[in-house]
């Protein structure tokens, strides 16, 4: 792939993005840990911030899609 390319699409991703700190998120912890628990508990914040903002998780992950995330 062309270095510009390249370069292009990660300027256009990371311009993007948009980084919530976790204390946004903190009072939903506990319950996307007992969603995570059943899966891959190292997900639980991104869980957390999905329950925060009532929105999908964009996921190939198969253990959230079957858990309905």
């Amino acid at each position: 792939m062309d270095v510009e390319i390249l370069e292009l699409a990660l300027c256009t991703l990371v311009g993007k993005l948009i980084v919530v700190p976790s204390y946004v998120y903190t009072d939903k912890i506990t319950e996307a840990y007992e969603i995570a628990g059943g899966f891959d508990e190292k997900d639980t914040p991104f869980i957390a911030l999905a329950l925060k903002f009532g929105i999908p998780v964009w996921t190939r992950d198969k253990g959230m899609i079957l858990h309905g995330l």
